[in-house]
């Protein structure tokens, strides 16, 4: 499930300019055109690029917005991942407009841990879970039948 991490304020096409990478275009439903780019961290762990049109033309947005995996960012944390995401992208910390509340930690475990229940119970046919509120309300994954 992904999470966002920070928003930057440099273009996608000077991001791909500094470090070589390729822009692609598509459509987020409700939301409308994006450009950006899928990287993969020298650490394997992957990250998007998105930059949406309307916010860039309206002035909401300097730049793309950066989504990582809620998995990743509860285990390694806000300003460890973002610092993995500037030194990939070549950039200093007066390249990001805003960033993730440290505290979110929790919430991207949460998250992470609701889509393997989500995926577990999908795969099995199951009722799937409600999205959580916290922590407490998810349900502990499911267990495989013995046999």
């Amino acid at each position: 499930m992904e999470f966002a991490l920070a928003t930057l304020t440099l273009r996608v096409d000077e991001l791909a300019r500094r470090v070589g990478i390729r822009v692609d275009a598509w459509e987020v439903e409700g939301l409308g055109p994006a450009r950006g780019a899928a990287l993969r961290l020298a650490s394997g762990r992957p990250m998007l690029l998105q930059e949406l049109q309307f916010p860039i033309e309206t002035g909401a947005s300097s730049g793309p917005d950066v989504w990582v995996d809620a998995t990743d960012l509860a285990a390694l944390g806000v300003d460890d991942f973002l610092t993995e995401v500037m030194q990939a992208l070549d950039v200093g910390r007066d390249a990001v407009d805003w960033v993730q509340n440290a505290s979110v930690r929790n919430e991207a475990a949460c998250r992470a841990d609701w889509a393997r229940a989500y995926r577990q119970a999908r795969d099995r046919g199951l009722p799937l879970p409600d999205f959580p509120l916290s922590n407490s309300d998810i349900e502990p994954p499911i267990e495989p039948p013995a046999v």
